[in-house]
């Protein structure tokens, strides 16, 4: 791959990445919300997750994910998830922090971004007495429902090992590409994809980005598991349908550029203009 093309995806990785600032308020904002969680309830645990601390956030649209685990018996026992998020938001009741339950979770808003998102969580144990999953509650369904926060920290960390930088970029590309198109996929899914697209070393991102589309297009026309929990189930027929049919349009797309800037005479524009509209202004021109 030429110098200009890894410039200018890497000039685009910094465009939509959030800034050092960015991620000091959020972890500012957490440490202040800790103590009032501690004071108001019987905290187990508090588990730091989602896309800031794993580094896969974009610029002004990633919130703090704190996952709350409770003691079973004290708080979750026998009472229903909408009840378990509405008690996180009474707690803020008295504060300058407007909270609102939204599905699994309790974002509290501040004037300014980050907002921190809460979700109440207990942890299950198999035979051994070794945690197996944390259950979360979901108000739209009003079951609870299963996550494994830390083992996915844990396989994204050694997944960048394995396959470099480029494992995170193109992860945080496909996130802004997914936002411009209305946010069709949810920010883990496109993580557990990349987990079972990428098992190599990445050196080539512009085929790499073509690769990620074709592998997940086929990825999203069915149920998809990992770790034992259905991924997907939030997506219906419909959509599912329409972010495939996207994903398999942009990847022909994606195919087509890479076949130009094989000719380094006359591609590389032809190439830039491609990524530049599938990627949209935050792509950098051709120079």
């Amino acid at each position: 791959m030429s110098r200009k093309i890894a410039t200018a995806f890497n000039k685009f990785y910094r465009n939509i990445k959030i800034s050092k600032e960015y991620r000091k308020i959020a972890y500012q904002r957490k440490n202040e919300i800790l103590p009032i969680l501690k004071d108001k309830l019987n905290v187990v645990e508090f588990i730091s997750t989602g896309s800031v601390p794993r580094n896969t956030a974009l610029y002004k649209n990633a919130d703090f994910d704190l996952i709350v685990v409770f003691d079973y018996g004290q708080k979750i026992k026998n009472i229903k998830p909408a009840e378990v998020l509405q008690s996180i938001c009474e707690i803020f009741n008295d504060s300058d922090i407007k909270a609102t339950t939204n599905g699994q979770t309790v974002t509290l808003h501040y004037e300014t971004l980050p907002n921190i998102d809460i979700t109440p969580a207990l942890k299950i144990f198999d035979n051994e007495k070794s945690i197996k999953t944390c259950n979360i509650p979901d108000s739209t369904s009003k079951k609870w429902i299963q996550t494994k926060p830390n083992q996915h920290t844990r396989d994204m960390i050694n997944e960048h090992l394995i396959c470099g930088t480029s494992f995170r970029k193109i992860i945080m590309i496909v996130k802004h590409w997914n936002q411009m198109r209305g946010s069709y996929l949810q920010s883990y899914h496109i993580e557990v994809m990349a987990l079972k697209i990428f098992h190599f070393k990445l050196e080539n991102i512009a085929w790499e980005i073509f690769y990620y589309f074709e592998k997940a297009a086929d990825l999203i026309s069915k149920p998809l598991w990992h770790e034992g929990i259905l991924v997907d189930s939030y997506l219906n027929p419909k959509n599912r349908f329409e972010i495939r049919t996207m994903m398999q349009n942009d990847r022909d797309s994606l195919f087509a550029a890479w076949q130009k800037i094989q000719n380094i005479d006359s591609g590389y524009i032809e190439a830039f203009t491609i990524w530049k509209k599938i990627f949209g202004e935050k792509f950098p021109d051709c120079k």
